[in-house]
């Protein structure tokens, strides 16, 4: 995978994309990054999963992360089946390198070649925890996305 650089909160018009969780055409496996279908992102997992709450330790490959200059294994990060079987939302964490992906990510009506993309509802969170302020607007510090 190619690595995408983590952009900061900031106050630009438009904001930041979220991150997604996604499964690439092609690749057998499922990335974390912002550009959803596309072979981009901080990390990745080898699976043939169609949907990524099926994913789980053991039965997908090992996990790695981009760690500022090269791809590393991870035996750390997981991905947790988090809601109910109705609402299909996987919880990931354990990155070392990349903690920002950590969180809640939820299906959204975008697929890549009919699997579905997952939304990380961190701005929702932080939006929630600041009074309902945008993410942009919640600190003058912002944070890494």
């Amino acid at each position: 995978p190619a690595y995408t650089r983590a952009v900061r909160y900031g106050r630009a018009e438009g904001g930041n994309p979220p991150a997604s969780l996604y499964s690439p055409a092609r690749r057998n496996s499922w990335l974390i990054g912002t550009e959803p279908c596309r072979s981009n992102g901080w990390v990745e997992v080898r699976s043939m999963a169609e949907r990524a709450e099926l994913l789980q330790a053991g039965s997908s490959g090992p996990w790695q992360e981009f760690n500022g200059s090269a791809w590393s294994r991870s035996d750390a990060i997981r991905a947790l089946t988090h809601c109910g079987a109705s609402t299909g939302c996987v919880y990931i964490f354990g990155s070392r390198y990349q903690p920002h992906t950590h969180g809640l990510y939820m299906p959204t009506d975008l697929e890549c070649s009919g699997v579905p993309v997952y939304e990380h509802m961190q701005d929702k969170h932080m939006q929630q925890a600041d009074g309902g302020r945008p993410a942009s607007e919640a600190s003058d510090e912002g944070g890494l996305y």
